[in-house]
């Protein structure tokens, strides 16, 4: 999806010159895609998107990420359920949603312009042909304050940290759940991605 379906057959990385300096996929402003490998993981974990935003790396589709969004997507969102996502990043949970089809609709709200510049069209593309009917929008905007602007949802989910906020106890977790609960349904329920990697044990 995030090639345009041109990987493998362009945009992958053949040394490990290029696998570790990684392989740029497309550009806005400040934000990049790019793919390579982890160092850290061998090579039959195969190859990963970054989302990086300067010298900020804010996302990959590393394993562990992609099990915490799908696992919260499967086991957190109800059906029929008016979802709201604080942070973009690559919009793994956006698709994972969509092919759910648990949703109503789906507002995502994201900080940075460069990141809805580069990461809409590729999503556009992808989930007119695959999702044609899933409602989904992008708002920019401060994600702890457009979820108390947009009534009432089913599921909130929040994924505005950096990987290496797993390594502190960050009060904003506590700020995001705050922001939210006045603006969950009655049985509503908040999740967010640091927690979803601790209770999932990933």
């Amino acid at each position: 999806m995030l090639t345009g379906d041109r990987y493998p057959d362009k945009f992958c990385p053949s040394t490990t010159t290029e696998e570790t300096l990684k392989e740029l996929i497309a550009s806005c402003g400040s934000a990049k895609l790019s793919i390579g490998r982890s160092p850290q993981n061998g090579a039959e974990d195969g190859h990963y998107a970054y989302l990086h935003e300067g010298d900020e790396l804010w996302m990959t589709t590393c394993k562990r990420e992609r099990l915490s969004m799908l696992l919260s997507v499967m086991y957190e969102c109800p059906q029929s359920s008016r979802v709201f996502i604080g942070g973009l990043g690559l919009g793994l949970v956006l698709l994972y949603l969509a092919a759910s089809k648990r949703t109503t609709e789906v507002i995502v709200a994201e900080t940075s312009k460069d990141i809805i510049r580069l990461m809409k069209p590729i999503l556009h593309t992808w989930l007119s042909e695959h999702y044609p009917n899933f409602k989904w929008n992008i708002i920019r905007g401060d994600a702890f304050e457009e979820v108390k602007r947009h009534g009432k949802f089913d599921w909130i989910f929040f994924d505005v940290w950096k990987q290496t906020t797993l390594l502190v106890d960050d009060p904003s977790i506590e700020k995001a759940y705050k922001a939210s609960r006045n603006n969950l349904t009655d049985e509503g329920g908040f999740s967010n991605w640091i927690d979803a990697i601790k209770f999932y044990a990933l």
